[in-house]
């Protein structure tokens, strides 16, 4: 007997910026999560003031029960912290916005956003 497995979450990785989040068949998918802990890219180019994501996955018994983010920079020294939500409300709103189209629901709970299923898609378990 062959037995399924799947990922519970997927993360992908391109641009330096954050990418929409998306909901397939249950899982989460983060298409890039942007800059996470470093200032200087290819042919030692400088990224200047970027914003990163760092996933949490709620573990359960048999699947990933709830998945959420949070927003990253960087300071002056290229030290990672925790960003503000309340001074990240305009860039929330755009990821949430682009998120839709994949499936995604993304909302803030206090200094933590969580990713859902937009009514209608299959939700996370």
């Amino acid at each position: 007997m062959r037995r399924r497995t799947r990922a519970g979450i997927v993360i992908g990785h391109g641009p330096h910026y954050s990418l929409p989040a998306g909901v397939h068949k249950g899982e989460a998918i983060f298409y890039g999560l942007g800059n996470s802990s470093h200032d200087t890219g290819h042919g030692g180019r400088r990224h200047g003031d970027w914003l990163g994501m760092v996933v949490r996955g709620a573990v359960g018994q048999n699947s990933i029960e709830e998945v959420g983010f949070r927003f990253v920079r960087h300071t002056e020294g290229n030290e990672t912290y925790w960003s503000d939500m309340d001074k990240e409300a305009e860039e929330l709103a755009d990821l949430a916005k682009r998120s839709v189209a994949y499936g995604a629901k993304i909302e803030r709970n206090g200094h933590e956003v969580r990713v859902g299923a937009v009514s209608g898609s299959a939700s996370l378990r």
